[in-house]
């Protein structure tokens, strides 16, 4: 298991305008990819999302994979920030979403203070101005959403900064699983307890 002590993100393009997309777009054009597939062909959602990632360029694998154990453990954090156990999610959509709201929080609160990138296993990583420390977020079609830091000395700066961008995450994620107009079964993710979120708010605090 890799130890990170100062935190490099990959080189790559930042895009500079911003695209929207709204919610019953994204499920529409995720109507084709179910909790069970991957949906790794023939979707627009995947489809576009892969020439996203194209901004990022590759990175190699890392080690840090996603384990649906009661003993998770990751590099240089132990137990997930964020675990939601998801009834379905449409991860080529969800992951397409995601990727447009952390870019989107890169010059939160200023410029430059993270870095978004995707992973060549399809992680999305938010790495940290000083390099002490990065988000990482993993979504599994066969369980949900693991949100965890890496990094084995994080400064009081990056803990904080954490804290903020996990909050407006999760404000993202309400408004996914909330979409109104848009029946269950089309919808990119829905979560097993329906309290999940509020419960991951809890749990979050200035460190």
């Amino acid at each position: 298991m890799n130890a990170f002590t100062n935190l490099h993100p990959p080189s790559y393009t930042t895009l500079n305008e911003g695209v929207s997309l709204t919610m019953t777009q994204l499920s529409m054009y995720s109507n084709n990819t179910t909790s069970n597939e991957t949906g790794r062909t023939g979707n627009f959602v995947d489809d576009f999302f892969q020439n996203v990632g194209k901004f990022f360029g590759n990175p190699s694998k890392k080690t840090l994979n996603f384990e649906r154990s009661a003993t998770k453990d990751f590099a240089g954090s132990g137990a997930p920030l964020i675990d939601l156990e998801a009834k379905s999610i449409k991860v080529g959509g969800l992951r397409l979403l995601l990727t447009l709201h952390l870019m989107g929080q890169q010059n939160t609160p200023t410029k430059g203070t993270w870095k978004c990138n995707q992973s060549a296993d399809g992680d999305l990583d938010m790495y940290y101005i000083d390099r002490t420390g990065a988000l990482t977020v993993e979504l599994d079609e066969d369980y949900g959403i693991v949100i965890y830091s890496q990094g084995n000395h994080p400064s009081n700066a990056f803990l904080m900064q954490q804290t903020l961008l996990l909050q407006n995450l999760l404000e993202e994620l309400d408004k996914t699983v909330n979409v109104e107009d848009v029946k269950e079964s089309d919808r990119l993710l829905v979560l097993k307890d329906p309290n999940a979120l509020d419960k991951a708010r809890d749990t979050l605090s200035f460190a």
